[in-house]
């Protein structure tokens, strides 16, 4: 139904790129496909075309295709045929997604690993210079004492809890990644600065909670750093939300009379 017989093969293409390939492939479809572009490449020795793309077939469900072409030159009238194999590979893509999303979680937290909230930070920032960011930094103090008094499996316990109040204090969109054994990171858009202000507040607030349950015998500092005005760097961003939290530390050991709990 989208092609009429005897539609001229260009613009068939032209017609598929548009009515069926998802937008973000419908350049890189055309540029392979294309006439011109096809004799191109077979005059540079090319005997085999391949491009993978997202597909729809009512414009609204899409799925992965890899779109194998051959190239066939008749001697008869000195033409060029393409021999084209059409491979449903959603499934894989699929795969190689969950394996990809796999290598950057760590286990048993589903955080993002240390790297992978570097990199994902990295591109918030360059993606949005204007936008304001805020960035979190927590740490769980005396968090290898109370794993050795009390055995892993208490502090794996921690962890855990420390996960999910995270969870339900950021949004889902929010970037939330375990950056050490016992350090979290946290980096989310905020509508201005006293927004900020206030969800560190809360944050302090949150943690001082979780630190006064006996169950949890540990203490949670947290520092913050924010792109308002400014071009920083995550590294940037790292240090200067890290010195807070040490500032922070400080502040805790000072309340409980010199001993962090």
């Amino acid at each position: 139904d989208l092609l009429s017989h005897g539609t001229p093969y260009d613009k068939a293409l032209q017609i598929v790129a548009e009515k069926q390939v998802k937008e973000e492939f419908r350049q890189g479809y055309l540029d392979t496909f294309l006439p011109e572009n096809v004799l191109r490449a077979f005059r540079q020795g090319r005997e085999t075309l391949r491009y993978e793309l997202m597909i729809s077939r009512d414009g609204v469900e899409y799925y992965w295709m890899r779109i194998t072409a051959r190239l066939v030159p008749l001697e008869g009238d000195g033409s060029l045929r393409m021999l084209v194999y059409r491979q449903n590979i959603d499934a894989e893509k699929k795969q190689e997604e969950r394996m990809r999303l796999l290598a950057q979680t760590d286990e048993m937290t589903g955080l993002f690993t240390k790297a992978a909230t570097q990199r994902r930070i990295e591109d918030c920032l360059r993606e949005n210079p204007g936008r304001l960011y805020a960035f979190f930094i927590f740490d769980i103090d005396n968090f290898k004492q109370a794993n050795d008094s009390y055995g892993h499996a208490f502090g794996d316990g921690v962890i855990r809890e420390f996960t999910r109040i995270l969870r339900g204090h950021f949004r889902a969109d929010d970037l939330l990644g375990r950056i050490g054994g016992d350090e979290f990171a946290v980096i989310a858009t905020a509508a201005d600065e006293d927004a900020v202000k206030a969800a560190v507040e809360k944050l302090r607030n949150l943690c001082a909670e979780w630190d006064a349950k006996e169950e949890y015998p540990v203490s949670i500092a947290v520092g913050h750093a924010m792109q308002a005005g400014r071009t920083m760097t995550a590294d940037e961003l790292f240090m200067e939300a890290d010195a807070a939290m040490y500032r922070n530390k400080a502040e805790i050991k000072k309340a409980v009379g010199g001993i962090i709990r």
